[in-house]
């Protein structure tokens, strides 16, 4: 993607501040993508090759095992999952010019990677999915951003990211105000965000929604027959942790966990 054009710039920055996020269409070159899609199946083929005693196929879907893969057993579900988030491909999302710009013109003058990762979700599973929540967990400091973008289209049926618009004008929510689900992930009551409008973005691979920590949202089943796969990328800005001279990370006090 070009350098943004002024004006262009001012209404992308205009929406992120009004709504809280804001979609960018095409901001993931081709390229990228592919190199993703490329290394989640040479992974996968080597680990169905290896315990499901299946062939290589040149041609085959680029995620065609992972379902099978995840069903053998929780513990090696998980050990699989953890290298599939360590994958050189996923830091190309990361350090992409184009993502680098767009955090600039957002005011992110020295974006520094907090974390980069993929998200799974696989048809029908509701266990891992994310409640009401702001991503305020590792956050180093409150200019920062978060990038959701998916290796395929991603609407209602498959689990388009949900969002309440407008809702980080509340602000963070303290800890003692959130609660713990049965899983015990951190969840914000519905009630905070009533009179905000919930949106489910529906977008393209390559285009990414950007938002800011405090926007309340949540993940929601997959109710297609396919794999969902999608990159997300978290900035913080490096010229704005003023807290690192004393050591403390003043944002740890809107975590739940370390509230009790």
């Amino acid at each position: 993607m070009e350098k943004l054009k002024k004006q262009n710039s001012r209404r992308i920055t205009k929406k992120f501040n009004q709504d809280g996020f804001v979609v960018i269409k095409d901001l993931v070159p081709g390229e990228v993508t592919k190199k993703a899609t490329s290394e989640i199946k040479s992974i996968l083929d080597i680990e169905a090759k290896r315990n499901l005693n299946e062939e290589v196929r040149r041609r085959g879907q680029f995620d065609e095992h992972i379902v099978k893969l995840f069903r053998l057993d929780e513990e090696y579900r998980g050990r699989l999952y953890e290298v599939l988030q360590d994958m050189n491909s996923l830091y190309q999302y990361a350090t992409c010019k184009s993502i680098i710009d767009i955090s600039n013109e957002l005011g992110v003058r020295a974006p520094n990677i907090r974390n980069v990762g993929v998200r799974i979700d696989i048809p029908g599973e509701d266990e891992y999915l994310q409640p009401l929540h702001q991503d305020v967990n590792s956050m180093r400091t409150e200019n920062c951003l978060n990038f959701w973008v998916p290796i395929q289209k991603v609407g209602p049926e498959n689990g388009a990211l949900r969002v309440f618009k407008g809702s980080h004008e509340i602000g963070p929510i303290h800890a003692e105000k959130k609660e713990l689900n049965k899983d015990g992930y951190e969840s914000i009551p519905k009630r905070f965000v009533e009179e905000y409008e919930e949106i489910h973005c529906t977008i393209e691979p390559g285009d990414a929604v950007i938002f800011h920590p405090y926007l309340v949202h949540g993940s929601e089943t997959n109710r297609s027959d396919k794999v969902r796969w999608t990159v997300i990328v978290r900035y913080d800005d490096a010229t704005q942790m003023d807290w690192l001279r004393d050591g403390e990370n003043p944002y740890t006090s809107l975590r739940k966990d370390d509230a009790n």
